[in-house]
């Protein structure tokens, strides 16, 4: 049998961390011809909110025309499911999906979904399925990964946050979604798993990360946290976004001075100013602005002089000091110019 090495790093932190006594990997739904029909008709009535919800975000249609509900709950596999029963004999389940690509999420399969929605899809895919098929009090689910870029962060955490509000108003307080990436990734579940293999006496064969920490638990000097570098990298590449997303945006909102702006919109200039790829600023009209190119800016336009355009997402380590030494120079102009 096949065993996934990051699966099994999750069900250890669901059994052993979270403290989840029953914990299943890959459990996909059963194959029963009645599911029982007051599960049934939430799950039916959730799917169709859901895809009410898809259309309000801009017609996005995560599943497809042949997607009914049925086939969604064949299809559905989740990575790792945890049940446990306390608090007056209530029913808990802490369930989601880990997943690693050395190059950051890159869910490309799909060229209609950006990688956001391919989240968005998994996600529901395991709450219609467990919503369907088990009557839990609370469900907890959950999206892991060690390696997530900065820009799809920021992406991925405004729609699930939209997700999360629509649950919210469906479902109350009994559906929680929590989103495990990069620093949060190493420190809760990799980081607590290394620190309490020790105490753990009786371990699972298919324990695989757990059973190396206590192997390697006398080679502390040897055995380090090998995404450190990855992750710093990562935690950089947020910072010069966040950079973008708020000094850089603001002075964007401030500026008066056409020649500037004209020159924002520049592939030119901005690789002059900021080594970037593609325009710092893109007129919101501008052709072309889809697939590859609608991917490398932000979504929410912005207005400036009375017309819209959206800012570059495409920000790394590199750009850094030269976005910042752009922001020293500008800055104060864009306050105080005059438009000309």
């Amino acid at each position: 049998m096949q065993i996934d090495v990051a699966e099994s790093l999750i069900a250890s932190w669901l059994r052993h961390m979270e403290k989840y006594p029953v914990v299943q990997t890959n459990w996909k739904a059963p194959n029963w011809k009645e599911i029982g029909s007051e599960r049934e008709s939430r799950a039916v009535r959730l799917y169709e909110e859901f895809q009410q919800f898809c259309q309000k975000k801009g017609g996005v249609k995560v599943f497809g025309e042949r997607d009914k509900l049925g086939t969604i709950l064949k299809q559905c596999e989740i990575d790792v499911v945890g049940i446990k029963v306390e608090k007056k004999k209530k029913l808990y389940i802490k369930a989601g999906d880990v997943a690693f690509h050395s190059h950051g999420l890159n869910y490309g399969g799909n060229k209609k979904l950006s990688s956001a929605w391919k989240i968005v899809s998994k996600i529901m895919r395991s709450i219609l399925s467990l919503t369907a098929y088990i009557d839990y009090d609370e469900l907890h689910i959950f999206f892991a990964s060690p390696f997530v870029r900065g820009t799809d962060v920021e992406k991925i955490k405004g729609l699930i946050g939209d997700l999360q509000e629509f649950l919210y108003r469906e479902k109350g307080k009994s559906i929680k979604i929590d989103l495990l990436f990069n620093s949060d990734f190493v420190r809760s579940i990799v980081k607590g798993i290394e620190d309490m293999a020790s105490k753990v006496k009786y371990t699972n064969t298919q324990e695989l990360f757990l059973r190396f920490c206590q192997l390697m638990s006398n080679c502390s000097s040897v055995f380090g946290h090998t995404l450190q570098g990855e992750q710093k990298e990562v935690e950089e590449q947020y910072k010069v976004g966040e950079l973008a997303r708020g000094r850089f945006r603001e002075s964007c909102l401030r500026c008066k001075d056409k020649k500037l702006l004209r020159d924002l919109c520049d592939e030119e200039y901005s690789k002059k100013e900021f080594n970037l790829s593609y325009a710092a600023l893109l007129p919101i009209n501008a052709e072309g602005l889809s697939g590859k190119l609608h991917a490398r800016y932000y979504v929410e336009p912005v207005t400036i002089l009375g017309k819209k355009y959206r800012i570059c997402n495409d920000w790394y380590p590199k750009n850094k000091k030269l976005l910042e030494a752009w922001l020293k120079r500008h800055g104060e102009r864009t306050r105080a110019s005059k438009e000309n």
